[in-house]
């Protein structure tokens, strides 16, 4: 039997499809799950949509997507049915707050908003930046045991191989923070204190929700999604 999952170690490996929720997110009866409980659930999920993940790199590579599979617009941007399929049914499995339609549009919104925001300011990560994170995240890989333990389990029970993941996975991951975290550091750059950054940083991301123009498809109207202005979900 795996020892009980650590919910610091959890975040590393989950980054890349929870990367913008905090540690504190997780419920606490995930810090009493072994990594094969954890994983289970998830790996089901991703095991019977083995595209989903794979497609979802594209709405990074590009801003366009197919119209009939597009649920909104935000800023022009796309957000799609399978990212909002994916990261809902991801939500469910890891017991993470924002479980329905609605308050994962609304994540995803502001992810969105966050990704227009570095494609308007040239913050974008070039791919030899992606390349040495996931250099950084294979490195770790091979000198952390329960690093490994966590990557392998969720290869497992995801039914991907080790390649997958850091091709497709971890690439995924890889670009996502990146964007977040040269956006939070270009937008705070003149702030010495941590509490004032991201103060600034939630400032910035209200003001962008409130300017958002979002367009939703009426092919989803029956999922109800509909912009959230008074509140941040990420």
């Amino acid at each position: 039997m795996f020892k009980k999952v650590s919910l610091a170690v959890l975040s590393i490996v989950l980054v890349g499809i929870f990367s913008i929720y905090t540690i504190n997110t997780m419920t606490y009866a995930q810090g009493r799950k072994t990594v094969e409980e954890f994983f289970q659930p998830i790996g089901e999920f991703i095991k019977s949509n083995p595209n989903l993940l794979r497609d979802l790199t594209k709405t990074l590579r590009s801003t366009g997507a197919a119209p009939g599979e597009t649920v909104a617009w935000v800023n022009d941007l796309p957000v799609t049915i399978g990212e909002l399929e994916f990261r809902k049914a991801l939500n469910q499995s890891a017991g993470m707050r924002n479980q329905s339609y609605s308050e994962v549009f609304n994540v995803l919104v502001e992810e969105k908003l966050i990704l227009d925001y570095a494609i308007k300011n040239k913050l974008l990560p070039t791919e030899d930046e992606v390349k040495r994170f996931i250099a950084e995240a294979q490195n770790q890989y091979a000198s952390n045991d329960e690093y490994k333990t966590l990557v392998d389990n969720f290869c497992k029970a995801s039914n991907i191989s080790i390649e997958h993941y850091w091709n497709i996975y971890e690439w995924y991951n890889a670009f996502r923070l990146l964007t977040f975290s040269k956006s939070y550091a270009n937008a705070t750059k003149d702030i010495v204190f941590e509490a004032a950054k991201k103060q600034r940083w939630n400032v910035l991301k209200i003001k962008l929700k409130s300017k958002a123009r979002v367009k939703i498809n009426e092919k989803f109207k029956e999922l109800n999604l509909g912009l959230d202005k008074s509140k941040l979900y990420l």
